[in-house]
C-alpha cells in the first residue's frame, strides 16, 4: 500500500487541461498618432493626412544632405503608417490586434472578408497553432531522482542499554543508504494529435538492482477521447494500454490494461477508472483493479488473482484546505485513508499541515515550501506517525525533482522530532544567508544593468529620431508660428510631455514676461523656462511639434491615445502617469492646459486662461 506525499492530480486531469495561447497583443495607437488622425478617421482624412506630411518629410523637399537623409528616415515611417491604415483590410487587423496582426504570417491567412470579432477569433487560432508548432519542435525532458536515507541509528543507539555497548561497530552514527533511484522522461510530439514518450528508471533497493525502459505511444483522436499504447523491457517485457473519454464536461472514463511476461508465467492487468468533477475543486473517483497471475503447471494451466480491489476516492482541493477520503475493499489490502491538509501562505513560504487517518494508523505531517529561485523551488516536510519520524526534503529545479526522505527513527521520539523540525530552518537561514542572497542580489543587478542599458539605447534612439523629426519641422514651425502672431492667434509658448508633477509650474514663464516676448516668434519662446525644468530627463520639449499641429483656423486637436507616437515625441520614462503641458498665447491672453497621455485637448479654450 502506497500513500500520496504531495496533493496533486491524477494523470487523466493532467491530460484535460491545455496551456493558455499566447496572449492577443493589444490594439496600439502609433499609426493614427503619427498621421496625427482620429482612429474614427476616414479613408480622406488619411490621404489627406499623409499628404501634408509627405510635403514635410519627403526628401526631395529638402537640401540639404543631413537634413535629406532624416527625411528619408521619416519618409518610409510615414509610408508604413499610411499603408496600413489606407488597406482597410491592413487597418481592420491593425485595429484589433496592433503590429502583430499585419504580420506576414497573419496577412497571408487572414481573408479581406472577416469582421473585427471574426479576425480575432482567426488570430486566436493561429496563436494556438503557432504554440502547437512550436511544441513539435521541442521535447520536454524530465527527470526524478530519489534518496532513501535512514539514519535512526542518529537517534535510536542512545536507547540501548549499556549491555549492548560492545555489540555497536561504531562510535559513530551509522547512515544507511536504502534506496536510490533515477528516472528520466522525454516527450517526443509526433504530430499534433500524437506524442511519443521514452522514460527510464534505474534502482536500487537493500542491494538489489532493478531497471526499466518504457516507450509509450499516445494519440489525441477527438475533443473527447485519446489512448495510447505502451511497452517496456526491464523485469520481463510488459505490454499495455490506455483508453480515455470525455463522457461529458464532468465525467471522465479511464480503462487500462497490462500484461507482463515473465520466464514460464503471464500477469495480466486491467483498471476502470471513473472520475466526476462534482464542482470546480469537488472530485469524485471510483476504480477497479484486478491483476492474475497465469502459469503452466505439469497438467493444466493456473490462474491465480493476485489482487482485486474496488476503491473510491473524494477529493476536494481548495485555496484555502485539502482533503481525501478513500475506501478500498479488496485481496489482499483492505483500508480506509482521510487526510485532511490546512495550505497557509505568508511571506516566508506555503505552510502545510495534515493528519492521515486509516487502517494504518494515523500520520501528522507538517512543513514548509519555499521558492528559492525563479525555476526551484525547496520543500521540508515532517512525518510522524505509523511510520515513526520521517524528515522529506524535495528540491524542484524546473522539470527536476530531486527527493530526499531521511528516516529519522522506528518510533515517536522528541529527539527526532525537535532536531528534524529545527535543523532544517538553521540550514535554512545559513543558505539563505551565506549563498541565496548575495546570488539573488547579483543576479538582480544583472537584470537591472541590462533592462537600464537596454532603456538608454531605446531612450537614446527614440530621442534621435525626435530630433530629426524636430529639426526638419523648424521652417514650418517659424513660419506658423509666425503667421499665428500676425493674426493675433495661437501661439505656443511651452509645450512639455512627460513625468510633470504641479510644482514644476513654478518653473514656467512668468506671465509678463510671455506678454514682453511672445510677439517675438523668429525663435521658440522658450527662453525664459527655467532651465531646471528642460533638464528633466523625464521630460520632452515639445513646442516645436505642437506649434507644428496648429491649424490655419488658429486651432489645435489632440486625439485619443497616447502622445507619444505624435511626430517629434518620444517616450521619456515607463511609468503610466505621463502629463503633457501646454502654455500658449492667444489673442493676447495666456492659455494652459494639462492632460493625461492618452486624453484629448482642444485649443483654444476659455477654461483654459490664466489670470494676468
Amino acid at each position: 500500500m502506497s500513500h500520496s506525499e504531495d496533493f496533486g492530480h491524477s494523470d487523466e486531469e493532467k491530460d484535460e487541461s491545455h496551456d493558455d495561447i499566447e496572449a492577443v497583443s493589444e490594439p496600439d495607437n502609433d499609426y493614427y498618432s503619427f498621421l496625427h488622425v482620429p482612429r474614427t478617421a476616414t479613408q480622406e482624412e488619411i490621404i489627406a493626412a499623409y499628404k501634408k506630411l509627405s510635403r514635410l518629410y519627403h526628401p526631395d523637399k529638402h537640401r540639404d544632405p543631413e537634413k535629406k537623409e532624416y527625411a528619408g528616415s521619416m519618409f518610409a515611417k510615414l509610408n508604413q503608417a499610411y499603408g496600413v491604415l489606407n488597406d482597410p483590410h491592413k487597418r481592420a487587423l491593425y485595429d484589433c490586434l496592433g503590429k502583430d496582426g499585419i504580420s506576414p504570417d497573419v496577412l497571408a491567412v487572414i481573408p479581406r472578408t472577416k469582421t473585427p470579432q471574426e479576425i480575432r477569433d482567426e488570430y486566436e487560432r493561429l496563436a494556438k497553432e503557432r504554440e502547437e508548432r512550436e511544441l513539435l519542435r521541442r521535447t520536454n525532458p524530465t527527470s526524478r531522482v530519489t534518496m532513501r536515507i535512514n539514519a535512526t541509528d542518529l537517534f535510536e543507539r542512545y536507547m540501548y542499554d549499556e549491555y549492548y555497548d560492545d555489540v555497536m561497530t561504531s562510535s559513530w552514527p551509522v547512515l544507511e543508504v536504502t534506496e536510490i533511484s533515477f528516472g528520466q522522461t522525454i516527450d517526443a510530439p509526433l504530430t499534433v494529435t500524437e506524442k511519443l514518450t521514452l522514460s527510464g528508471e534505474v534502482s536500487s533497493h537493500n542491494g538489489r538492482g532493478d531497471g526499466s525502459i518504457t516507450c509509450l505511444i499516445k494519440r489525441v483522436t477527438s475533443d473527447s477521447s485519446s489512448h495510447e499504447l505502451h511497452a517496456s523491457i526491464g523485469n520481463g517485457p510488459n505490454l499495455g494500454g490506455k483508453y480515455h473519454r470525455k463522457l461529458n464536461t464532468r465525467t471522465f472514463l479511464t480503462m487500462s490494461g497490462s500484461m507482463q511476461l515473465y520466464r514460464g508465467s503471464v500477469t495480466p492487468g486491467l483498471q476502470i477508472s471513473l472520475a466526476n468533477h462534482l464542482s470546480r475543486r469537488l472530485k469524485g473517483y471510483l476504480t477497479y483493479s484486478a491483476s492474475y497471475k497465469v502459469e503452466e503447471t505439469e497438467d493444466a494451466i493456473a490462474l491465480e488473482t493476485q489482487q482485486s480491489s474496488m476503491s473510491t476516492m473524494v477529493v476536494y482541493d481548495g485555496e484555502k484546505y485539502y482533503f481525501m477520503y478513500s475506501l478500498q475493499f479488496g485481496i489482499p489490502q483492505t483500508y480506509l485513508i482521510m487526510t485532511f491538509a490546512r495550505k497557509l501562505t505568508n511571506p516566508v513560504g506555503k505552510l502545510r499541515l495534515s493528519v492521515k487517518l486509516g487502517t494504518f494508523g494515523a500520520i501528522i505531517e507538517y512543513g514548509i515550501e519555499r521558492k528559492i529561485t525563479k525555476q526551484s523551488t525547496l520543500a521540508a516536510t515532517m512525518s510522524v506517525g505509523a511510520v515513526g519520524v520521517v524528515l522529506k526534503i524535495r528540491l524542484n529545479r524546473a522539470s527536476q525533482t530531486y527527493n530526499f526522505p531521511i528516516h529519522l527513527s522506528d518510533e515517536i521520539l522528541f529527539q527526532p522530532l525537535f532536531y528534524g523540525t529545527v535543523t532544517p530552518m538553521i540550514a535554512w537561514y545559513v543558505l539563505k544567508k551565506l549563498i541565496l542572497e548575495p546570488w539573488e542580489a547579483k543576479e538582480s543587478k544583472k537584470v537591472e544593468n541590462k533592462h537600464k542599458m537596454e532603456e538608454n539605447a531605446r531612450l537614446a534612439a527614440a530621442r534621435k529620431d525626435a530630433a530629426q523629426s524636430v529639426e526638419l519641422m523648424r521652417e514650418r514651425y517659424l513660419t506658423i508660428c509666425s503667421n499665428e502672431t500676425d493674426k493675433n492667434g495661437l501661439v505656443i509658448i511651452v509645450a512639455l510631455y512627460g513625468k510633470i508633477y504641479n510644482e514644476m509650474q513654478e518653473l514656467l514663464p512668468e506671465v509678463n514676461t510671455i506678454l514682453e516676448t511672445g510677439s517675438k516668434c523668429t525663435e521658440p519662446p522658450m527662453e525664459n523656462v527655467d532651465s531646471q525644468l528642460l533638464a528633466v530627463p523625464e521630460i520632452v520639449n515639445v513646442t516645436v511639434p505642437i506649434q507644428c499641429l496648429v491649424e490655419e483656423e488658429s486651432r489645435l486637436i489632440l486625439y485619443e491615445g497616447s502622445k507619444s507616437g505624435l511626430a517629434g515625441f518620444y517616450d521619456p520614462c515607463d511609468e503610466s502617469d505621463k502629463h503633457l503641458l501646454i502654455q500658449y498665447l492667444y489673442r493676447g491672453q495666456i492659455h494652459q492646459a494639462q492632460i493625461t497621455d492618452r486624453e484629448q485637448l482642444r485649443c483654444p479654450r476659455m477654461a483654459h486662461q490664466l489670470e494676468t
